[in-house]
């Protein structure tokens, strides 16, 4: 009896396939593959799933988005329940080793995930040693001026150049106190850029603060600011037609690194690792690349070349410092003047 698919993808989305995504023969896979992911997914991975119909016509992937703390509470519930749906999760780097924390992950083959050995290198340590999750693509974080409101000399481009006075009021900024960009801007780059750098830029630069990217995206998109930070690469390269720029800081980039997990005791296994396998292949990696994210393989072109871009700290958040998230919410808060 056939059993039922749902696939979510993360705060996230991606997409892909080709010849080497086959990975075990059709025979060895269930025929179903439960996903659990972002809203946003399935519009650009579309394309990807298609070639997996035809590559593994017996094998269903159903796609199923949520928000990643509903997602996440889903599969933490599922798991107590003794009757786990999921078989793969996509999540951002904080809320999959909050998954990992509670021991919600099993352990993939690496030798039914090969395309794990074409990770970019220089974000190999994106790979986990404990073989729970992949890295699926990078959300990557610079500023987004509007150039209508700032000409080409008058434009930051370092993190640093925004306390300079001409940028008063000109500002919008994520939020540093709650979780989300702002406080990764701080997680990331507060040993690079230091405390007096946020204080100075809340205190002294008067930015607007925003709860929520839609927003902020809006604001430096119609130039009620001139400055959005931090903003993704993806984002201002949607806004079609819109006076913006985004800008990679010279003192460094940093990016959101989205993971995909095998859901521990998933019910479908060996179908589930063979789509791991699928997200890194050449073309789910080639429309997360057309979405305008950051593949993570080299068997994608990348718009981004990573190699050529400064990472602010270590790039990204780091596990240990997830493990002491309350503490940075502290942090971020003292800094914001709470």
């Amino acid at each position: 009896m056939k059993r039922v698919a749902i696939v979510l993808l993360a705060f996230a989305v991606l997409t892909g396939s080709g010849a080497a995504a086959a990975g075990p023969a059709d025979q060895a896979l269930e025929d179903t593959v439960v996903w659990y992911g972002t809203p946003g997914t399935r519009a650009y991975v579309q394309p990807a799933l298609d070639v997996w119909a035809k590559l593994h016509p017996h094998t269903a992937v159903n796609v199923v988005e949520g928000n990643g703390p509903d997602i996440l509470e889903r599969v933490n519930t599922e798991a107590r329940a003794g009757r786990p749906v999921a078989d793969l999760i996509t999540l951002g780097d904080l809320a999959m080793w909050e998954l990992a924390s509670v021991n919600g992950l099993g352990t993939y083959s690496p030798s039914l995930v090969p395309n794990v050995r074409s990770v970019v290198p220089r974000i190999k340590d994106l790979v986990d040693a404990q073989h729970r999750f992949v890295p699926t693509y990078l959300i990557l974080f610079g500023m987004t001026v509007n150039t209508s409101a700032l000409a080409p000399a008058q434009q930051p481009n370092r993190w640093s150049d925004l306390l300079d006075p001409k940028y008063a009021g000109q500002i919008g900024m994520h939020d540093i106190g709650v979780l989300g960009a702002g406080l990764s801007l701080v997680m990331v780059g507060r040993t690079a850029l230091g405390d007096t750098f946020f204080t100075n830029l809340v205190n002294k630069q008067r930015p607007r603060i925003y709860g929520r990217a839609p927003e902020l995206d809006a604001a430096v998109q119609s130039g009620g600011r001139a400055i959005a930070i931090p903003s993704t690469y993806g984002n201002a390269m949607q806004a079609k037609g819109a006076p913006i720029r985004w800008i990679a800081p010279k003192d460094g980039v940093f990016f959101v690194a989205v993971y995909t997990g095998l859901v521990k005791n998933a019910a479908h296994p060996h179908a589930a690792q063979a789509f791991m396998n699928f997200l890194l292949d050449r073309d789910t990696q080639s429309a997360i690349a057309a979405a305008n994210l950051i593949p993570v393989t080299t068997l994608a072109a990348s718009p981004v070349d990573l190699s050529k871009l400064k990472f602010l700290g270590k790039g990204s958040v780091t596990e240990d410092q997830a493990t002491h998230l309350n503490d940075w919410l502290a942090i971020g808060q003292h800094l914001k003047g709470e």
